[in-house]
């Protein structure tokens, strides 16, 4: 049989590997980097923003103003939005580049709203999509992002479409991830309660040991205070063997009554103290017979009789020898 200290040993080896490979299979689940979820929000605030925008006149050729401090992910994520509807063809932006420096103009400038109206003859372009406010929010395993979006008519100058738009990505593991964690936080709770009770179980059994401990040293005690009445009932020289014989089971019995109350009686070990608690069961019973035999003694000793105080004296040694024995080896 599994030795029970080893065996506890091992349990509490297995709850700490379980709680390290849900941990180890949370963080393997994490995206690689912090960008993909803001990618997909982007590409989903892209498609539903070139989704709703309107054409123009069969297919609408659309090239996409610089977006200030988005740092080219809702710049790309437009340009796929766009490529990816029939009804527009994307004026690339080396093109747009091309267009306007023929022009004489910067496509920064595109950026400033208030010049947006001298673009109304730029050839080859009929729309100009415009962002603006780009921002991301990061929260629990997910990111929002969001923008205004604008397009204007290269032709009149006019503003088609203006308005805000918003895009969320979750991780796709975060109900998964949410799980996990909450059966690794109900793993952690169970341990706890499951140590906090046996620690309230351990010291009620430390409370009852050091009750139990108590009634043997009593008894022992009284065991001691039968002898020693015994003993003066023989105190004369006439009687001095018996005396000496008497003193010496005193003795005895105090000895025994200092190694049982220096035995251990509090452990932080439940099988140690239901070990403790069993032998201190079985010794209370054998001290029990103990006091009954000192108490037999201290009649026979009233009454007179050197024979029977004797023979009682005898059945007494034995007993402590016995005890002293048990005693020594439980120790």
């Amino acid at each position: 049989m599994m030795n029970p200290k080893l065996e506890r040993l091992g349990m509490k080896k297995g709850l700490f590997a379980l709680i390290l490979l849900v941990a180890a299979l949370l963080l393997a689940a994490v995206p690689a980097q912090a960008g993909d979820l803001l990618d997909r929000a982007a590409a989903q605030l892209a498609k539903e923003a070139v989704r709703s925008l309107p054409g123009l006149s069969g297919v609408t050729r659309i090239a996409i103003a610089d977006i200030k401090d988005d740092r080219g992910v809702l710049f790309n994520a437009l340009s796929a939005a766009v490529q990816a509807d029939p009804r527009f063809v994307l004026v690339e932006r080396k093109r747009l580049q091309q267009i306007v420096k023929e022009q004489g103009l910067q496509v920064s400038d595109l950026i400033n709203r208030r010049d947006r109206v001298k673009f109304g003859q730029i050839r080859g372009v009929q729309a100009i999509l415009f962002a603006d406010g780009f921002r991301q929010h990061t929260g629990i395993l997910q990111v929002e992002a969001a923008a205004h979006i604008s397009l204007i008519s290269v032709q009149t100058g006019k503003v088609v479409l203006a308005k805000s738009y918003t895009g969320l990505a979750v991780w796709p593991y975060k109900n998964q991830a949410i799980l996990a964690a909450a059966a690794l936080a109900a793993i952690l709770l169970a341990a706890w309660r499951l140590r906090a009770r046996s620690r309230r179980k351990i010291h009620k059994m430390e409370g009852t040991g050091v009750e139990q401990r108590g009634r043997l040293l009593s008894l022992l005690d009284g065991a001691s205070g039968d002898i020693k009445q015994a003993e003066g009932k023989f105190a004369g020289e006439e009687f001095s063997e018996v005396a000496l014989a008497l003193r010496k089971a005193r003795m005895d019995m105090d000895a025994l009554r200092n190694m049982l109350q220096a035995a251990r009686y509090g452990s932080a070990d439940k099988g140690d103290l239901k070990g403790l608690a069993r032998f201190d069961k079985a010794f209370d019973h054998e001290l029990g017979d103990l006091k009954h035999l000192t108490e037999r003694l201290r009649r026979e000793a009233g009454g007179g009789s050197q024979r029977g105080t004797m023979n009682v004296l005898g059945h007494i040694n034995e007993r402590l020898a016995d005890l002293n024995n048990r005693l020594a080896s439980r120790s």
